[in-house]
């Protein structure tokens, strides 16, 4: 599921560059919002209810998978920590 997210994103990369070279309007926030929903709806589906529920706990008010991966390097601001973010 993970690789497959890091495909998606790797994509909507492609296509927003695409877009800015293009000087076409492309919104990155919705794009990468709908991969991690995409991707954390099918973690959810292999998991038990009570494994659902302490991943929720675990996600907090994020929601997001990323909250677990340290951020992504230049999305969403100042998420430091290992594998991406500004660290500051």
């Amino acid at each position: 599921i993970l690789a497959d997210m890091n495909t998606k994103r790797g994509e909507v990369m492609q296509r927003g560059r695409a877009a800015r070279d293009a000087g076409e309007e492309f919104d990155w926030g919705a794009e990468m919002t709908a991969v991690s929903t995409e991707g954390l709806e099918a973690v959810k589906a292999e998991l038990s209810s009570a494994q659902q529920s302490t991943l929720t706990d675990l996600l907090g008010d994020s929601n997001s998978l990323d909250s677990l991966a340290g951020g992504w390097g230049g999305r969403g601001g100042n998420r430091g920590g290992p594998g991406g973010g500004r660290g500051n």
